[in-house]
């Protein structure tokens, strides 16, 4: 069921219809899941999103660019750009019909679960998302990421757009880029096999979060995403200069999605640190 939905969507971007280049520089190409606006180059998709969605009150629509000039990440870190990865921005109405006040909170957590979910749909048969165990293997690292084999592929950052939630992700589809802060190492998709472009990716995640959405919640959505962490491997948090801070093995989850750490005898809960 899930890979007849899948060839749906896509199928529903291909026979979309897509208006001419405004004089603002982007294509919206009308699909059922909302408009897909598109630019060649942009500033940064969420600032274009922010912008898109002020008069689009209970719309969903996604913008992604080819490239970014300025796209950001979390703490105000700059998230690399180059032509041939996925740089969107998923624009969720803020209302009680998507996302009433309990469910807001899990945003950053279901988010996670659909990016990959979509992402696994585009790889080999032979890799698999834990807690299915394969030779080739995608995880969710907590808050915001996700690892292929233990290397960065995909993070995302939410901003408040006021009458929309925008969701911001980027995804390493064909590039890996290189860091210069120290963070995880990067790969990319289809340098491990994975069949798709970046428009591909795009549509897919924009489809898996919204139907995800406007379905009832998962009774669980705390231990799902924890089903798809790979708790094995510690994590450091970092320390407000940038730089590696203690090390910290992951324990569990709270009710709210927060972590839990332990470094020593100590457990610590963190709400929304960044970790390597």
């Amino acid at each position: 069921i899930l890979k007849l939905q899948f060839l749906y969507f896509i199928g529903v971007f291909a026979k979309s219809h897509a208006i001419p280049m405004s004089a603002e520089g982007y294509q919206v190409t009308k699909t059922e899941a909302g408009d897909v606006v598109r630019y060649a180059l942009a500033s940064s998709t969420m600032d274009k999103a922010k912008e898109l969605c002020k008069s689009r009150s209970n719309e969903w629509l996604v913008v992604y660019a080819d490239q970014q000039v300025s796209g950001r990440g979390t703490n105000g870190r700059t998230w690399v750009s180059p032509l041939g990865n996925a740089y969107m921005s998923i624009c969720v109405p803020k209302n009680d019909a998507v996302l009433p006040m309990q469910r807001l909170m899990y945003l950053p957590l279901e988010t996670g679960i659909a990016v990959i979910t979509s992402i696994s749909r585009f790889m080999p048969a032979g890799t698999k998302m834990l807690p299915e165990k394969a030779d080739s293997q995608l995880s969710l690292k907590w808050p915001n990421d996700v690892l292929l084999n233990g290397k960065k592929v995909s993070g995302n950052l939410i901003e408040d757009g006021g009458s929309h939630m925008i969701v911001g992700i980027g995804v390493n589809v064909s590039i890996a880029p290189e860091l210069t802060d120290g963070g995880r190492p990067a790969d990319c998709l289809t340098s491990n096999g994975a069949t798709c472009t970046a428009p591909d990716m795009v549509l897919a995640i924009f489809n898996t979060l919204k139907s995800n959405l406007l379905t009832p919640p998962h009774p669980d959505t705390v231990a799902l995403y924890g089903s798809h962490m790979d708790w094995t491997r510690p994590v450091n948090e970092r320390n407000s200069d940038g730089t590696r801070g203690q090390e910290g093995i992951p324990v569990r989850l709270t009710k709210e999605g927060h972590l839990v750490v332990k470094h020593g005898p100590t457990e610590k809960i963190l709400i929304n640190e960044y970790l390597f």
